[in-house]
């Protein structure tokens, strides 16, 4: 995917126009991310229980989880500044109607197409973002786009929540939907048009699922997600039984979270080059495990000072890990298929969705039974997915160095044809 200029714009030429793609992933971040701290206030708005209240964040991930592969494969045949201003008009206004949403049957609607627009929009603007820059700046590009989810964690989501508390939780909403205007604004007036990127069948996503070696890692990936959200959906309500504080507290447990997502997506890039991926898919996933079973301990015991900075002190931890776990994983994906990167991490989001929307309603029937096992449902998928992970290996390796040896012999077969 190129620009029609002739030649690179310079480096704040082109960050310029970057930057409103950042600025949608920004409102796509905050909003994916701010009901879990404003799921109480929405549960009590649309009179329903917390537990089925978080099955939004289920329906949201499983909209975006089926339809992402279909919408990114769409979106090849259309000009990339059409997608980008049309996905990010209908994520618009589906934060506009979940900001008046009467009723949670209209929430549940609400969500499916904001899902839609932001499935449409992330992969798109993810190229786009690299396609704006010179050859030497892609990796700042893409690392500004993607920015917008750090940030939104570490920024919108706190604030947010305690925004919501103090007014009403249909104000986050409107917030993110006047993000999204905003977004929607700077594509309109500072991005170019950008020439179509190489069309993107379906069968390529069939192609990929049948090499056993991917399924495993996507597999893995879904299980790691899964044990992320059984927590992190219910972040709010758990925070409230763990300290019987008020909205204060969840923020101040979302910024921690946050913030320690940010450093540990950070230290699992800098443990890969150091330790392996391997290595660091093992000790993250420990670390996670030891960290939910103290959470579920600090949650049966009185509240006092010192659980409150034990627990704080987990959260971070937890944080740092559970979303610093992801980076090795996503490595081994790009090493198992070097010749299909997009059609895997579109394939691999997919996944992740997945397993949002499994831990959301497993999370909810956790909920429902007995709040303080969530660490414990939590705990049960990342074993499951550190059994498979330690099972596959073996034959992770075989297909690692078989598709090395494919891209080699790819040249000279090519050649043998010809001549």
């Amino acid at each position: 995917m190129t620009t029609h200029s002739p030649s690179p714009a310079p480096l704040s030429h082109w960050s310029i126009r970057v930057f409103p793609l950042a600025l949608g992933t920004f409102a796509l971040g905050s909003e994916g991310l701010i009901i879990a701290g404003i799921l109480p206030d929405v549960a009590h708005g649309l009179q329903v229980s917390i537990s089925t209240a978080g099955q939004l964040v289920t329906i949201f991930a499983l909209a975006y989880a089926l339809l992402g592969p279909f919408l990114v494969a769409a979106a090849t045949r259309f000009s990339v500044r059409r997608v980008l201003l049309g996905a990010l008009s209908v994520f618009t206004l589906g934060c506009v109607f979940a900001a008046l949403a009467p009723s949670y049957e209209v929430m549940v609607v609400i969500r499916i197409v904001v899902a839609i627009g932001a499935a449409s929009f992330r992969a798109v603007a993810t190229a786009a973002g690299a396609a704006l820059a010179p050859s030497n700046q892609r990796g700042k590009a893409l690392a500004l786009v993607g920015s917008g989810f750090t940030i939104a964690s570490v920024v919108s989501v706190p604030l947010g929540t305690l925004l919501a508390g103090l007014t009403s939780w249909r104000i986050a909403f409107a917030l993110v939907a006047v993000l999204g205007g905003l977004a929607v604004i700077g594509v309109g007036v500072l991005v170019p048009n950008i020439d179509r990127p190489k069309v993107i069948t379906i069968p390529m996503f069939g192609a990929l699922l049948r090499r056993p070696a991917l399924l495993a890692i996507m597999t893995t990936t879904l299980l790691a997600v899964a044990g992320d959200y059984v927590l992190y959906t219910y972040l709010a309500p758990f925070t409230l039984f763990l300290t019987h504080t008020g909205e204060t507290a969840v923020a101040l447990a979302l910024f921690i979270v946050g913030i320690s997502a940010v450093v540990g997506i950070a230290l699992g890039g800098a443990s890969i080059d150091r330790f392996g991926v391997h290595r660091t898919i093992i000790v993250s996933t420990i670390v996670l495990l030891v960290t939910l079973f103290g959470l579920w301990v600090l949650s049966m015991t009185p509240v006092t000072t010192m659980t409150l900075l034990l627990a704080a002190l987990a959260l971070l931890v937890w944080g740092g890990a559970g979303f610093g776990i992801v980076i090795p994983l996503q490595s081994f994906l790009l090493t198992t298929a070097p010749d299909q990167s997009v059609v895997a991490l579109a394939l691999n989001y997919s996944g992740s969705l997945f397993g949002m929307a499994l831990g959301g309603a497993v999370g909810g029937l956790v909920v429902s039974s007995q709040i303080s096992f969530l660490p414990l449902g939590a705990g049960i998928f990342l074993v499951l997915g550190l059994v498979l992970h330690l099972s596959t290996a073996g034959s992770r390796r075989t297909s690692i160095r078989s598709s090395v040896v494919s891209r080699i012999d790819a040249p000279i077969l090519q050649e043998e044809k010809m001549e």
